[in-house]
């Protein structure tokens, strides 16, 4: 039986946060229409369920294992088991560690997860400004999966964008990585309008 993550919504309240001094102008134009609303936590579950059978066979001290020996992947699906506590209580803070070093060795799915920890504050205290930092670098990492011939890259990407979780918001490349998840099969992105939010 699948373990249904609830929807969290949270709300980035303050610009001051978010404009801090390394990304400013950038940060504050990319959450302009996050701040003073609101956005979605992702459902995560087809993730949790790949962390608990997938890289690791859901064994957390064998994905620690790899983790230590530089398989990102391993980084992350430990993290996401501790995150969501499917071998006992949730460990916020080692997930975030966990997802920090998936994150530092460029694993994009890390970075995202790592941004929803900051977002959220768990297991770190809560800052969006570093959050968008994070979601940033995901995207990266997922256009250039996207551009490489992976649709998921596409589609993580263009969430992103749609959720305006990225800096400096490209419609322009948003358009084009809508089109490319078309080209590559998902059969979703074809036709659909770049600037709909779903």
């Amino acid at each position: 039986m699948t373990r249904r993550l609830p929807r969290l919504v949270i709300h980035v309240a303050a610009a001051i946060v978010v404009c801090s001094s390394m990304f400013a102008l950038g940060a504050c134009q990319a959450t302009s229409s996050v701040l003073g609303t609101r956005f979605t936590y992702p459902e995560r579950e087809k993730e949790a369920d790949l962390a608990k059978a997938g890289v690791c066979g859901g064994d957390v001290a064998l994905c620690v294992e790899r983790c230590h020996k530089g398989d990102a992947r391993a980084c992350n699906a430990a993290a996401v088991i501790k995150e969501f506590g499917f071998e006992g209580a949730t460990d916020y803070r080692q997930a975030t560690q966990l997802y920090g070093q998936a994150c530092r060795e460029d694993y994009a799915q890390g970075c995202n997860n790592l941004g929803w920890m900051f977002a959220l504050g768990k297991g770190v205290q809560r800052n969006p400004s570093t959050a968008m930092v994070l979601f940033t670098k995901a995207f990266d990492g997922y256009r250039l999966a996207c551009m490489s011939g992976q649709i998921q890259g596409c589609v993580l990407a263009t969430n992103l964008l749609r959720e305006g979780l990225v800096q400096d918001r490209n419609d322009t490349q948003l358009a084009a990585l809508t089109r490319r998840a078309c080209e590559l099969g998902h059969a979703a992105s074809c036709g659909a309008d770049a600037s709909d939010p779903y």
